[in-house]
C-alpha cells in the first residue's frame, strides 16, 4: 500500500508539472480580504515578461476598501479607491513550479473619501477634511499555488504609504483569491 501511494504521488507530480507549462503572458486575479480596520476587494491584471521559470511581471490593480477609524465615542467611516502600478519578482518554491512567492512594489494613486463626504458626524462633531486625491509608493508580497495550468490560488499582502492622506500614512491590504491565466 505504501509503495502504491508513493508511486501515485510521484506520478501526480509529473502530471501536475506538465500542466503548469502554459504559454500565457497575461493573467487577471480577484481577491478579497482585510483592509485597515475594514474590508477590501482587489482586481489585478498581470503582464508577464517571459515564459521562463523566473517569470517577473508588471501588475496593474484596482483596490476598493471600506473601513472605520474608531475614536472614543464614534466611528469615522472612510473609503479608499486606488490604482496601483508595480513590478513583481517571481521566486519558484519547488521544482514543479506549483508554488511561487512573488515580491514587488510600485506606485499607488487614488481617492480617499471620509464620512461619505458629509462634514458632520452623527454625534455633532465637525470634520475638517473631505479627503481627496492620494498618492505614494507600495510594497507587496504574494504566495501563489497552482491548482491547474491556468488557475492558481493566491494570498497577497500589500503595504501602502499615502504621502498626503488625511486619515493615516500607512494602510495594509491582505487577502486571498484566484488568478486566471488568459
Amino acid at each position: 500500500m505504501k509503495k502504491t501511494l508513493i508511486y501515485l504521488m510521484l506520478f501526480y507530480g509529473v502530471l501536475a508539472s506538465a500542466q503548469l507549462r502554459d504559454d500565457s503572458l497575461h493573467a487577471i486575479d480577484f481577491t478579497g480580504g482585510y483592509a485597515e480596520n475594514g474590508f477590501g476587494v482587489s482586481a489585478s491584471y498581470n503582464l508577464y515578461m517571459s515564459q521562463s521559470r523566473l517569470n517577473n511581471y508588471f501588475q496593474l490593480s484596482v483596490l476598493y476598501s471600506s473601513s472605520d477609524i474608531e475614536k472614543k465615542d464614534y466611528k469615522l467611516p472612510y473609503n479608499l479607491i486606488t490604482a496601483n502600478l508595480g513590478y513583481f519578482f517571481n521566486f519558484p518554491l519547488d521544482r514543479f513550479d506549483k508554488f511561487n512567492f512573488n515580491i514587488g512594489g510600485g506606485i499607488v494613486a487614488g481617492i480617499e473619501r471620509i464620512n461619505d463626504g458629509k462634514k458632520e458626524l452623527d454625534n455633532g462633531a465637525l470634520i475638517d477634511s473631505e479627503g481627496g486625491f492620494i498618492y505614494g509608493p507600495f510594497i507587496g508580497g504574494e504566495f501563489e499555488m497552482f491548482i491547474s495550468g491556468n488557475v492558481s490560488l493566491i494570498i497577497k499582502a500589500n503595504e501602502y504609504y499615502h504621502i498626503n492622506s488625511d486619515i493615516g500614512d500607512f494602510t495594509i491590504y491582505a487577502g486571498g483569491g484566484l488568478r486566471i491565466f488568459l
